[in-house]
């Protein structure tokens, strides 16, 4: 009988396996990327591509595994590797990216039901309901932000050096609802007719897409964790 790391590694194997045999029908634009290992740290390595089969075969030659992110245009792919490119993970922090990201520190989120607490700090209590975002903003999108939210909701929303609080409205609000869903799953709900405002349509359109880039490179730190 197989051990549980026996299979994991087997299901990871046919994943990677299953990945690269689609790669030919891969013609969409998106970003490629990698890790590039250090005794310490690795350094977060992304190239934007108008058609991940070509390119990731041009580039297999490269030492470190390489992964892919399926962008639905080349405007978002380079406006992710210009995010994201160059960043370093710690290995002895878990790999965090707290203090080590060009553009800004990491964003934290605590939800309470009818209050939401975003910082750049780890916020230790409530761990059960607190969440790392990765980089998604900095700290004037964030704020401009919450603060359409507040005005739309009625929420009051408190904003100091270190942290940024919306509260006082409905948890069943539709609207709240929405915004937390963009930020803990990259999920875009909202329409340029219900926000009637383009700035900040444009702001949650790139949040999600930076978020849902977090949510891939967590996939594969979290499985190289389990693996190692």
């Amino acid at each position: 009988m197989l051990s549980d790391i026996d299979f994991l590694v087997q299901e990871t194997l046919k994943i990677q396996e299953k990945s690269f045999s689609q790669q030919e029908s891969l013609l969409a634009a998106g970003v490629i990327f990698r890790f590039e290992n250090k005794t310490l740290s690795r350094r977060l390595k992304c190239v934007e591509s108008e058609n991940l089969a070509a390119d990731l075969e041009q580039l297999s030659h490269l030492p470190d595994q390489l992964h892919f992110f399926e962008t639905e245009s080349l405007q978002d792919a380079q406006a992710v590797v210009n995010h994201f490119n160059g960043l370093i993970y710690f290995k002895d922090m878990g790999d965090s990216l707290l203090e080590m990201s060009q553009q800004g520190q990491s964003w934290w989120l605590v939800d309470e039901g009818s209050k939401i607490t975003l910082s750049q700090k780890f916020i230790c209590h409530n761990l059960k309901h607190t969440y790392e975002l990765g980089q998604i903003a900095s700290w004037q999108q964030m704020s401009d932000l919450l603060t359409f939210f507040s005005l739309q909701t009625g929420a009051l929303l408190k904003i100091s050096k270190e942290k940024m609080i919306l509260s006082g409205f409905a948890s069943e609000s539709q609207f709240i609802s929405n915004l937390k869903k963009a930020f803990l799953n990259a999920e875009f709900a909202f329409s340029a007719e219900t926000l009637k405002n383009e700035k900040i349509y444009n702001l949650l359109s790139e949040l999600c897409l930076f978020r849902k880039f977090q949510l891939r490179l967590d996939q594969i730190l979290d499985g190289d964790h389990l693996l190692s």
